[in-house]
């Protein structure tokens, strides 16, 4: 069996494209589509046909050019079946512990909860290879969007047991940042300072920090170090910082310690119509019995759905909270329709704040375990003016 061939480039800003190809099949994977015109132009530089795409997680900066790649080479796009909803052009799903073969190369399959509910991971066995994306970094892992810290530590000791040799590929050039936060976790590991002097100069030169292996992110990182018999358990509270590194802060997961259950209890939320649980806040009686305005909070917990449906003559905004991502899907007149990701991953396209213009039809549904929203409706919402789609509708039915 010929070894794999690996080209790595930079997409947008900082997102690392990764194509795998199988000499002896001519296969060629991309790991996630960052940006179209990149993978592009490795794939002809190579001289390869890119016949598949293995995403991770359902984040716009790792799935912009799938639809895009799949047009132009038909590729078969395998990714997460905890995030198929969200990603574009999925042919095939894949479980914690599924495996398939590229070629006579036998990947395994690892969930990774943390930076997103369903993210995954593609182990390479025979080729001690890890695509990580944003599970795991160089001397640091992902940012917590979607699960809470103890979750990503489980996902990481999952990891942890590779063989020390695995080559891991990650999703971002944030090695130096993660560096530098390193050295205020551990400043007087002086194996981390001279790594930490390595980044600094290959960086310096306009080199990539990719790959890593597991054995020396073991040995070096904050959230992957070895501990010594005898060690207290490592902390599992904490949150991120900007750039991907995993600090203590236990507050910030504080949204992230009630069931939906007993937020539901909490709020003091009841069944709405269109599916899922909500609870009025707010009526701005100064305009009549109407109102000039009306707030709820609105939550959808996995396998909800906010059914389609319309509010006549009022526009609503809706205001991203807590919990996972919330996939919001919006139509003008019933035949085309749009679909925007309400969440706080600005980065990677989500945005906190959703407009839905009077008479508009929507629907939604969250990507995660659940998703608390509110709804600002102008003027008030009134049940009179809200039309539910029968069952089976949807736009160009």
């Amino acid at each position: 069996m010929k070894p794999l061939e690996l080209d790595v480039f930079l997409c947008r800003t900082d997102n690392f494209g990764v194509l795998v190809h199988d000499p002896e099949t001519g296969f060629t994977a991309a790991i996630d589509a960052p940006e179209e015109a990149p993978i592009l132009e490795a794939a002809t530089r190579r001289g390869w046909k890119i016949t598949h795409i293995f995403t991770t997680h359902h984040h716009t900066d790792h799935v912009t050019a799938n639809l895009a790649l799949k047009e132009q080479f038909g590729c078969e796009i395998i990714g997460p079946i905890n995030e198929a909803i969200a990603i574009p052009g999925l042919d095939r799903t894949m479980a914690d512990g599924d495996s398939f073969h590229f070629g006579d190369h036998t990947v395994n399959v690892i969930e990774t909860p943390g930076h997103t509910a369903g993210h995954i991971c593609y182990h390479f066995v025979d080729d001690k290879l890890l695509f990580a994306a944003d599970t795991l970094f160089a001397l640091g892992c992902g940012r917590l969007f979607e699960r809470p810290a103890a979750d990503m530590w489980h996902s990481l000791q999952k990891l942890a047991v590779l063989p020390d040799e695995t080559a891991v590929y990650f999703g971002h050039e944030y090695t130096l940042s993660n560096a530098r936060f390193a050295l205020t976790v551990d400043p007087d590991n002086e194996r981390l300072k001279s790594r930490a002097a390595e980044i600094e100069a290959l960086r310096a030169d306009g080199k990539f920090t990719i790959p890593t292996t597991l054995g020396l992110e073991k040995g070096n990182q904050p959230v992957l170090a070895r501990r010594r018999p005898g060690d207290p358990p490592q902390s599992a509270d904490g949150r991120q910082d900007e750039r991907g590194s995993l600090c203590r802060d236990p507050q910030a997961q504080g949204q992230f310690l009630m069931s939906p259950e007993d937020i539901i209890r909490e709020l003091g939320m009841q069944p709405h119509p269109e599916g899922g649980w909500y609870v009025q806040t707010f009526r701005d009686t100064a305009g009549g019995e109407r109102g000039h305005s009306t707030a709820i909070y609105y939550m959808l917990t996995r396998g909800q759905r906010s059914h389609w449906h319309r509010v006549h003559d009022a526009a609503e905004v809706w205001h991203y909270y807590a919990g996972a991502p919330l996939s919001l899907h919006r139509s003008e007149d019933g035949t085309a329709s749009e679909t925007l990701t309400l969440g706080a991953n600005l980065p990677a396209g989500e945005r906190p704040q959703a407009i839905i213009p009077a008479n508009w039809w929507q629907s939604a549904e969250t990507l995660g375990d659940f998703t608390l929203v509110g709804c600002t409706v102008s003027p008030g919402f009134e049940f009179s003016s809200f039309e539910m789609a029968p069952p089976d509708w949807k736009p160009g039915s």
